[in-house]
């Protein structure tokens, strides 16, 4: 007997990462059961997020496993059996899973599709002026996915702002791994461990079993960061060169490089900690 519950159904239906995993129990309908409250659960989910003719095809093919009501004597059997297991029942559900955007509030003159925001790459709408990011706009359900349009919409925000119709520049910084890093520079530090509870205090409760670090053990966690690629103006490149070529600029917080007296010996980008700097051949006839 395979009882397949509504997230899995709805992962396979939409052809997730995982929707193979759950092939083999969905089509062998003699061992498929298929309680009523689940049937109920995905063809609300498949008609909200595409239509009614989806949600029916969807029931369509549940439907080929053995449909169970869920009556008093299951719900009692079902009790039964959870106190036997010591199976922690719960109160109440959260439905947890990504929701249809509203979007009766924007202005006319933003466009909006598939029930998306429309934006262009940098997440301006179609109406001047007003700008969106996120997965109303994306699609693109991960907080990491989320945080990348937050950063790319911030940065056509801020050219909007100073009146530049340009696009911002794309990183097309080459990527710094650990052998381009200065380790000179650098104390050796032990990533900091976490703790999880004993498989004995694990069961019958809803404890947290891997707890995360405390505020002191995260900030030092963060402090192992190399920052690579990135300069956080150290001032090493300042403090290596022979030819006092480098000069740190307070108020616009950046360097410059006097180009007169610099001879191209490349100590500050060998020194740079980060490899923040990069020593190219400068070319004359391009």
């Amino acid at each position: 007997m395979n009882v397949v519950d509504s997230s899995a159904w709805l992962e396979y239906f939409a052809g997730g990462p995982n929707a193979e995993e759950f092939e083999a129990p969905v089509k062998d309908h003699e061992s498929l059961v298929v309680p009523t409250i689940i049937l109920f659960e995905v063809f609300k989910r498949v008609r909200l997020q595409r239509d009614t003719e989806s949600a029916l095809r969807a029931v369509s093919q549940m439907k080929r496993g053995q449909v169970v009501d869920l009556g008093a004597d299951l719900a009692v059997a079902a009790a039964e059996l959870s106190a036997e297991a010591r199976l922690p029942l719960a109160d109440s559900v959260i439905l947890a899973v990504g929701e249809r955007a509203d979007l009766s509030f924007l202005p006319e003159g933003v466009r909006s599709e598939n029930g998306l925001i429309s934006i262009d790459p940098w997440g301006r709408t179609t109406l001047p002026g007003f700008f969106a990011g996120g997965d109303a706009a994306t699609g693109q359900g991960y907080v990491s996915q989320a945080i990348a349009s937050g950063k790319k919409t911030a940065l056509a925000i801020d050219r909007y702002l100073q009146g530049r119709a340009e696009n911002p520049e794309e990183d097309q910084r080459e990527i710094v791994r650990l052998d381009k890093i200065n380790l000179d520079y650098f104390h050796p530090q032990k990533r900091a461990g976490t703790f999880s509870l004993g498989v004995n205090q694990r069961s019958g409760k809803f404890t947290e079993v891997h707890k995360g670090l405390s505020p002191s053990r995260a900030k030092s966690e963060a402090e192992r960061c190399f920052s690579c690629g990135n300069c956080i103006q150290c001032n090493v490149c300042l403090m290596v060169c022979p030819d006092v070529a480098v000069s740190f600029l307070a108020e616009e917080k950046k360097y410059l490089i006097d180009y007169d007296h610099c001879k191209g010996c490349g100590i500050c980008a060998v020194e740079c900690p980060r490899s923040a700097m990069k020593l190219e051949e400068e070319k004359w006839n391009e």
